[in-house]
């Protein structure tokens, strides 16, 4: 952790930790996974969005939550370690992945009670929901080699809003 981040991973107990680090990863495999008409290179597209909004957190996050996950991960990365999501996709269809990760993301508000101030959670959420929508925002989806299709797709939306809803973020 920089000198700066407060370590907030003693609040929660290892699971939880683990989940609330993969919770961006989550986010962003939720809504790729509503709408998976983008391809193989749109899907990479979308899957690199969450890394860059933690490698965006490393330098200019202003909530506690979001800093301290960012500098986990990146310790993590720094080890070689592995985040191992709390997701099985072994042997699944992209539908059944889809709702187990919705039922992991929907454990974050009450992880999140009582363990940081209101405020904290409510922007941490608050950015799960937005790299949501920066990855509904990273490829069009139903085009053919990059053409036509639409930027968001109605599902990517209904997905978001879903996951905003899950979160108790209004969006």
């Amino acid at each position: 952790m920089s000198e700066n981040t407060v370590n907030l991973s003693t609040k929660f107990s290892p699971e939880e930790w683990t989940l609330i680090k993969s919770a961006p990863f989550l986010a962003g495999l939720f809504v790729t996974l509503s709408d998976l008409r983008s391809g193989l290179f749109g899907a990479i597209k979308e899957g690199f969005v969450p890394s860059q909004a933690i490698i965006e957190a490393l330098t200019g996050a202003s909530n506690p939550v979001v800093a301290s996950v960012a500098a986990s991960i990146k310790e993590m990365a720094a080890k070689r370690e592995k985040l191992q999501p709390p997701v099985s996709v072994a042997g699944k269809k992209p539908e059944e992945v889809k709702a187990e990760v919705a039922a992991q993301l929907a454990k974050i508000p009450a992880i999140l009670e009582g363990k940081v101030p209101a405020d904290q959670a409510e922007g941490f959420k608050s950015w799960l929901v937005a790299i949501a929508g920066k990855v509904a925002n990273a490829a069009t989806e139903g085009g053919f080699f990059g053409f036509g299709g639409e930027r968001v797709s109605g599902v990517e939306t209904a997905a978001i809003n879903e996951l905003a809803s899950s979160l108790g973020v209004k969006v």
